[in-house]
């Protein structure tokens, strides 16, 4: 049997396995990775989030009059940027992943929609101003996509769905804020009358325009 020629040195190549490491480090955002800067990677996950809603839906959003609270509140609730319990716990900005209110796990549904006090608020609402077979399921549905087609009856001529909805989601934001910052109570009620005094505000506002 032919045996490979052995020169006697039982010398060995020298060969770097480095590059091939380094390639698996993710610190050295090299080989497997490519240096992004955060912006880049917030875009990524946020195109993620909203390309499944029409573009006929986008456009109708951003036709709509809105001040910065009613836009930034229903923008984060769509690209999961609202600031949690859950999602600062995760980043271990929080201490506990539990909502102050009710002490369920809060994530931005429960925060905007489902906890006790916020789904209290949802009801008379709805109950006040959308037609009464619509739930709060609903309104989520039509957040989650901006198509309003499902709610879009309501009782009052002065104001619209969408409207009742977002400046709803505002009002709640306001107050969650209020609470954490200024440890300013959580009373739903109160905050269900500043919905009903804005959206008169508004319709106020809007006869004026008209007007001029």
């Amino acid at each position: 049997m032919l045996q490979p020629h052995q020169d006697g040195t039982n010398r060995t190549t020298d060969i770097s396995f480095k590059p091939f490491i380094d390639s698996y480090d993710f610190n050295s955002q090299q080989g497997l990775t490519r240096q992004i800067s955060t912006r880049a990677f917030r875009t990524a996950c946020i195109k993620a989030h909203i390309s499944s809603i029409a573009r006929s839906n986008w456009n109708f959003f951003w036709s709509l009059s809105l001040n910065l609270v009613h836009r930034n509140v229903i923008y984060r609730f769509l690209t999961h940027t609202i600031p949690t319990k859950r999602l600062l716990h995760y980043f271990e900005i929080a201490e506990s992943p539990l909502c102050p209110i009710c002490g369920n796990e809060e994530n931005a549904v429960h925060l905007l929609f489902l906890c006790s006090s916020k789904a209290s608020i949802w009801k008379a609402i709805i109950f006040e101003f959308l037609w009464p077979t619509v739930s709060i399921g609903d309104i989520i549905q039509a957040c989650s996509s901006l198509d309003f087609e499902n709610i879009k009856y309501v009782s009052k001529s002065y104001t619209t769905a969408h409207m009742v909805v977002l400046v709803t989601l505002g009002n709640i934001w306001r107050a969650q804020v209020r609470m954490i910052f200024h440890s300013t109570p959580f009373i739903w009620i109160d905050v269900v009358q500043q919905i009903k005094n804005e959206l008169l505000q508004l319709h106020a506002q809007t006869e004026i325009h008209k007007q001029l």
